[in-house]
């Protein structure tokens, strides 16, 4: 497959370093150059580039306000933007207008092949997602019943699907690996406590990872905002839930992808009805999506996030107890509390070995097929 990739720099050197990074048998790409912020708009509405490659001091029109152009308008919602700059303290401001992902000047060569790659694996995640949901909606588009029909046909076939979602969602949210981690260990160590089977805890150890894979069909600017989200953007970002079901769906003779299927499902719902996406109340959800629950808001409480400091352990529980108490299932919360030492050994064991987290692409391979 051919991709069409504008860059876009004032300096012709650097236009010539990009240029000649990217050419290459090893590379199909039809690379398109712009000189300042006005051509840059320009040369997108007329040949529709698959990324840009944007270089945040150009003359006439700035990279950011070229940015900040080409996200108001909702058909270039999906046009990756990788910003290039040799100022990194650039990199939130681009990032909350928009961008995709950044590099620093000088350029190294190795990293912007891979970054441009990666951007270009995430776009097309994102525009399969994209045709999913609107033929699901449609109910008749031929390439819906194609895609169901391929994830059918076999086990191992639907595995790599996920595997390479789960893949695409960690490339974008570098947080991904160390929150899957602790997921993985707070929910095994709950369902051990809790007396369930072998096999249910071997399965809930092994399906968490993908509770939020839904996140690839959430735009980057919001996925990555550097802030608190708006009511609006929430709102937005709750739909991961409804993605990540749609991209399960029809694995019921699966044991892995089905428990999957049913955190996805309920793992943002709470025990007194008030959750989402469907208010399902009491023992109406399912006993992987309350186990996780409870794993995924203590890690929630107990993490750094731009927007706000990482609460301390006793806090968090509080917070679980008298706040939250009707979001979680009094056993399983009761259960969690009486063994918080477990649960803080975990967290920080996870922060001590952070460099060394493996990715989901190697968590997924660990799964027994």
């Amino acid at each position: 497959m051919s991709y069409r990739i504008l860059v876009a720099d004032d300096e012709d050197f650097n236009r010539e370093i990009v240029k000649d990074a990217l050419m290459g048998k090893e590379h199909d790409y039809e690379i398109l150059e712009a000189g300042d912020g006005f051509d840059v708009i320009n040369m997108i509405e007329e040949l529709n580039p698959d990324l840009l490659l944007l270089d945040i001091g150009m003359p006439k029109m700035s990279g950011l306000e070229v940015l900040e152009n080409i996200r108001e308008k909702d058909v270039y919602e999906s046009l990756p933007v990788i910003v290039i700059t040799a100022y990194p303290e650039e990199k939130y401001h681009a990032l909350e207008l928009g961008a995709n992902d950044f590099i620093a000047k000088p350029i190294e060569i190795a990293d912007l092949r891979l970054r441009v790659k990666n951007s270009l694996k995430l776009k097309n995640y994102s525009n399969m997602l994209e045709d999913f949901n609107k033929q699901l909606e449609e109910k008749v588009c031929e390439r819906t019943l194609e895609l169901k029909q391929a994830l059918d046909k076999s086990r191992a076939a639907e595995l790599e699907v996920i595997i390479k979602l789960g893949k695409a969602a960690e490339f974008r949210d570098l947080e991904t690996g160390v929150h899957i981690y602790k997921m993985r260990g707070y929910s095994k160590l709950l369902a051990e406590k809790l007396g369930m089977s072998k096999d249910d805890v071997n399965l809930i150890y092994n399906a968490s990872p993908l509770h939020d894979v839904g996140k690839v069909g959430i735009p980057d600017r919001i996925l990555l905002k550097p802030a608190r989200l708006t009511d609006k953007e929430f709102e937005i970002i709750k739909n991961h839930v409804e993605i990540g079901m749609e991209i399960l769906s029809g694995h019921e003779s699966f044991p892995l992808l089905n428990a999957a299927y049913y955190i996805i499902r309920d793992h943002h719902e709470n025990w007194d009805g008030s959750g989402y996406p469907y208010g399902r109340k009491g023992d109406d959800i399912h006993i992987y999506g309350r186990i996780c629950k409870v794993a995924d808001v203590f890690d929630a409480l107990t993490t750094k996030r731009v927007y706000k400091e990482a609460y301390s352990v006793e806090k968090a529980v509080s917070i679980m107890q008298n706040e939250m108490k009707g979001a979680f299932d009094p056993d399983i919360l009761n259960s969690f509390v009486d063994n918080i030492e477990d649960f803080v050994a975990i967290k920080e064991e996870s922060e001590n070995m952070e460099e060394d987290i493996p990715p989901i692409l190697k968590i997924m391979s660990e799964i027994e097929r």
